[in-house]
């Protein structure tokens, strides 16, 4: 009897430990931006968040996965600065390294996109990579119609 409780238990803990991935947080700052995001994955998941007020504050989240043309890519879906009109994408070359790319992107009636709209790097907590911190935040590059 001993022995089916602990073979059980052993079996349920190990069943467990699958389930529950461990989660990883960095924050990176978009070069030439402002924008600094909190992102949060499992390696499958991943989570942006950014309290920044005068920077784009939001929330968004998705996916991790091959991207023909772009590799492995951390992809975001994102409402930033509270605006529900647009919807922003956000791939970020994963893993998560400073000098990785992003590419930015939005649609604002869920039909029409543009992905890929802007191209830079972004760095993982710390200086720029490439130039020095921008002031503005990435949104503010795109003109609204």
């Amino acid at each position: 009897m001993k022995r089916i409780v602990l073979c059980s238990a052993l079996a349920l803990a190990l069943s467990a430990g699958g389930a529950a991935a461990k989660t990883k947080s960095v924050t990176i700052t978009l070069d030439g931006s402002c924008d600094t995001f909190l992102i949060t994955s499992d390696g499958t998941n991943v989570a942006l968040s950014s309290t920044q007020q005068n920077c784009d504050p939001g929330i968004g989240s998705g996916y991790i996965g091959k991207v023909k043309n772009h590799g492995k890519i951390a992809g975001v879906g994102a409402i930033l600065n509270g605006d529900v009109n647009d919807h922003w994408s956000i791939g970020l070359q994963y893993p998560l390294v400073t000098g990785g790319t992003y590419y930015f992107g939005f649609t604002s009636d869920g039909i029409n996109f543009g992905n890929d709209i802007l191209i830079g790097t972004y760095t993982v907590q710390g200086t720029a990579a490439k130039g020095p911190r921008g002031t503005k935040p990435i949104t503010s590059k795109f003109k609204k119609q």
